[in-house]
């Protein structure tokens, strides 16, 4: 089957086109220049890949719609906007903004997953999310939120947390709530939401400053790693490979 044309991020005046699974992206190569270390790298090594459909530049291990929510933040619909996306997408922009070093898209996608509420269904996304990528203080807030709710871990939210989180997420709720019937118990003269939030984390904060990496943190770091020398690589490949540096293939990975 042919690739198709994405009906929002082919541009008539792109200069460098893409192939993400069947989809094609004709884009600005300035905009990936400018915001990424990995793209300008990439553009330096001069080829004719990327200059038509016929020969576009190949992105594997992408989804062709996790692509399209990322070049939202650098194409967005309305200018000085943020184009609404659900969790997931975000996640995945994350995810991009990470392997490629994008700064810029990167805080904007933290910013925007950070803003989840207690109650929202996509919470243990956030702290997956945040624990795959470091983002510690990210990663407490959402911990408190899911420990201070009072609807337990669904089975779904254990599926994307994993076994070990969910085991750990679950004591610390059980340490929380039994505070708090404790409390209610001696003192019915309920504290400032402030006051509350504070103990809350002083509660927290210890049970998460002992957890052991764990294995998904391994691996994403492992992925992570890979990812980048998929394209920084090609820088020494083209040495090893001189003078035949027109040969060499450009794959975001």
């Amino acid at each position: 089957m042919s690739p198709t044309k994405h009906d929002r991020f082919y541009f008539d005046d792109g200069n460098v086109i893409f192939l993400v699974e069947e989809t094609l992206f004709n884009i600005h190569r300035y905009l990936l220049k400018r915001d990424s270390p990995v793209f300008q790298d990439m553009f330096s090594m001069h080829s004719d890949e990327g200059r038509s459909d016929d020969s576009p530049i190949l992105i594997e291990g992408t989804k062709s719609t996790d692509f399209a929510c990322f070049l939202a933040c650098l194409y967005p619909s309305s200018f000085g906007e943020v184009d609404e996306m659900h969790p997931e997408e975000w996640a995945a922009v994350l995810d991009l903004a990470i392997k490629w070093q994008f700064l810029g898209v990167r805080k904007l996608a933290v910013k925007q997953m950070a803003s989840l509420t207690v109650d929202s269904p996509t919470l243990a996304l956030q702290i997956a999310t945040a624990r795959k990528h470091h983002i510690d203080s990210w990663y407490l807030d959402a911990v408190v939120k899911m420990c201070e709710r009072s609807r337990p871990i669904s089975p779904e939210e254990g599926e994307r947390l994993g076994l070990l989180e969910t085991i750990r997420i679950s004591a610390m709720r059980q340490k929380l709530h039994s505070r708090d019937e404790r409390f209610s118990d001696v003192c019915p003269v309920a504290e400032t939401a402030t006051d509350l939030r504070r103990d809350n984390i002083d509660i927290v904060t210890p049970c998460i400053m002992a957890m052991p990496p764990s294995t998904e943190t391994h691996q994403s770091r492992s992925e992570k790693s890979q990812s980048y020398r998929g394209v920084q690589g090609y820088e020494d490949k083209r040495r090893e490979e001189q003078p035949a540096a027109k040969e060499v293939k450009k794959k975001c990975k």
